[in-house]
């Protein structure tokens, strides 16, 4: 058993030995234990590449003695092999007892002190101490709550092994928050932790699961005709003090929730200020929604949105504005409804997505944006976008409609919609972003740069190394290495930087390299691509002290090959044609770059070929100059020519007189 162990952040971890009941979400927890020395026992979970942990937020943990009520992870890395490739694992100390309450279960009800002190007050100095560095937990519920068979305060389970809040049940969550796909709720806010821990508190005040026997989008339509406090607590009897935390922290208003300040001196500290549901707005007489009878403007969001098409239709007929008027009586909302109608494109291409989702963020304020039947918040699209491309058999569909969504800037216009809102301002610049981003089509740059900038620890989906697992670029340098040994070049991939590839390296180096990768993939002008493509190598080569490349340097030294027609001397060409082989075996991609585009020695070859374009200016000046002169010339060889012939004809003239006397 011993020999299957991996080890991961200083624990060795036995995959043949599963614990139970310490996750969610689909994962599976291992026994683990100290690689050296002495150390707590703990548990390593193992990670989906589709669903990528949250790596920034386990970054910016305090150490654990900050946090003694919050499992915090004890470190995480890579390892393993198989069809995806070494998966990442997260370590955690193991929590002090079982959980509170499994999911479903029915048990005694806690009492009321117990609930406040042992509970309601731990949790919300997890949640307190996240809140000062901006971060949220996203894992509040009986199930992810652990403590001693002895009592006393609990600890907070994981919350970081998955994206923020995909094993939450619907019923934990707001409802806006629980109509969200499971990967793409993103981080949250402290309301949606305090709005958890609510339900939590509530779970555990009756003994049992909230809304249980419905399903999640029956319990969420619920809580929308309804309220969240009156569908979820209904008729139980809870104790005073308990009763009127819950009224705030189960508020549909987050505004309305009390703050940690408050939970922390409860009950003495907060009963100063009475909590009351708002009742929800309904209509005097129903609309008719594809056969169903809907009373508030939430609900009929909801339920356009379940139905799309049929939705788009419903937007689109003057029943909803008169409906909007007259049944809710609410003139603000259907004003804000008539000018978003006024605003759509008349022409015959306009098949309404973008429409319908701005209508459903104004008709529920509260609603993730919605797109052709998907919900997600914002900054939940870095994990949607991975679930869609990093699974083992991706969804083109859901691929094409994300670009659709963000093609059509539905995220600012979501934002724009919800400025009142935390955070949105931020939303509204994402939005702007990613779509210019996923516009660009320049090698390292499109929908792939956004999938490694928005999904940090993402391994690298290039089908060359995907197998590899490469979540680094030292380790994607060896990957490619390993490729370009089994796959030498011109029998496979043209090319080392295909645009998985290039957007991996340009989100790793943070822009810095975003010319060079650029012109590295202007197949019009492959001398100056292939060289592109050396110095890409040259610079990632350089942060690896001393690592070699052979393979890797060979293949991309025939890409580069065009880049020896561009030295002017004959002589040079024929040495950088010898000294290539050799630089490429090197496995220096420096020693390569030099060697084919040397400063020094292509200052002499610029210096030559400039001295050699000179003397050749001169040849054909003087050329030129004989040949403007050729009628010149001719003239005067006539003019002499003529005086020649004139003198010898007086000198035989002269001849003849003088012979003539003499006879």
């Amino acid at each position: 058993m011993a020999g299957r162990e991996i080890e991961i952040a200083g624990y060795l971890v036995d995959p043949g030995r599963s614990v139970p009941g310490l996750v969610g979400g689909g994962l599976a927890a291992f026994a683990a234990r100290p690689a050296r020395g002495e150390g707590p026992a703990g548990f390593a979970v193992r990670c989906r590449t589709h669903h990528p942990p949250r790596l920034r937020v386990i970054d910016r943990l305090p150490d654990a003695d900050a946090l003694p009520n919050l499992l915090v992870p004890l470190g995480h890395g890579l390892a393993g092999s198989g069809e995806e490739g070494p998966q990442r694992w997260i370590v955690y100390p193991l929590p002090p007892g079982p959980p509170l309450m499994s999911p479903g279960e029915r048990r005694s009800p806690l009492r009321e002190t117990d609930l406040i002190q042992n509970v309601a007050k731990p949790v919300a100095r997890v949640l307190a101490e996240l809140a000062d560095r901006g971060l949220t937990h996203r894992g509040i519920r009986p199930d992810n709550l652990f403590r001693p068979v002895a009592g006393g305060p609990v600890t907070v389970g994981e919350a970081f092994a998955l994206p923020p809040g995909f094993c939450q049940p619907a019923a934990f969550e707001p409802p806006g928050m629980a109509m969200c796909v499971p990967a793409g709720k993103g981080e949250g806010t402290l309301e949606d932790d305090l709005y958890a821990l609510g339900v939590t508190l509530l779970a555990l005040a009756t003994g049992q699961w909230p809304l249980a026997g419905l399903d999640d989008r029956a319990g969420i339509r619920l809580r929308l005709e309804r309220g969240s406090l009156a569908a979820l607590v209904g008729n139980a009897r809870l104790p005073a003090s308990v009763a009127t935390l819950l009224r705030g922290l189960l508020s549909d208003d987050p505004g309305f929730r009390p703050g940690l300040d408050e939970i922390a001196l409860w009950p003495g500290g907060a009963r100063a200020r009475p909590y009351t549901a708002r009742a929800v707005r309904k209509a005097t007489r129903p609309f008719d929604f594809a056969g169903e009878p809907v009373l508030d403007s939430r609900s009929l969001a909801f339920a356009m949105a379940g139905r799309w098409q049929e939705g788009v239709r419903a937007v689109r007929s003057p029943a909803l504005l008169a409906w909007l008027e007259r049944a809710l009586t609410d003139q603000p909302l259907a004003e804000r409804v008539r000018e978003l109608l006024d605003a759509e494109p008349t022409g015959v291409d306009s098949d309404g997505d973008l429409l319908l989702s701005r209508i459903l963020a104004v008709l529920d304020p509260q609603a993730p944006l919605w797109w052709r039947g998907l919900a997600l918040m914002p900054d939940g699209l870095g994990a949607v976008l991975a679930e869609a491309y990093a699974t083992a058999q991706p969804s083109a569909e859901r691929q094409r409609d994300l670009a659709d969504m963000i093609e059509a800037q539905a995220i600012s216009r979501y934002a724009a919609e919800h400025l009142d809102r935390p955070g949105m301002i931020e939303h509204d610049k994402i939005g702007r972003l990613v779509r210019a981003q996923a516009r660009a089509r320049v090698l390292g740059a499109g929908r792939e740069r956004l999938l490694y900038q928005l999904n940090p620890g993402l391994p690298c989906l290039s089908p060359l190394v995907r197998r590899s697992g490469a979540a680094t670029l030292p380790a994607l340098l060896a990957a490619l290495e390993a490729a370009a040994a089994g796959s030498p070049p011109g029998g496979g991939a043209p090319t080392p930087l295909d645009r998985h590839v290039a957007a991996f390296i340009g989100a790793a180096m943070d822009g810095s390299i975003d010319l060079l990768l650029a012109a590295a993939g202007d197949t019009g002008r492959p001398e100056e691509a292939g060289l592109a493509t050396v110095a890409v190598f040259a610079r990632l080569q350089r942060l690896q002290r001393g690592a070699k490349f052979p393979n890797l340097a060979r293949w991309v030294a025939t890409l580069a090959a065009p880049a020896v027609a561009t030295w002017h001397s004959k002589a040079a060409r024929a040495r950088v044609e010898k000294a290539l082989p050799e630089a490429a075996a090197s496995g220096d991609f420096a020693q390569l770059l030099e060697v084919l585009d040397g400063e020094a020695a292509r200052a002499e070859d610029r210096a030559g070929f400039a001295e050699a374009a000179a003397t050749f200016a001169r040849a054909a000046a003087a050329g030129v100059a004989l040949q403007a002169e050729a009628p010149l010339r001719r003239a005067e060889a006539a003019r002499v020519g003529g005086l020649a012939a004139q003198a010898v004809s007086l000198t035989l003239l002269g001849g003849t007189v003088l012979l003539l006397a003499g006879g």
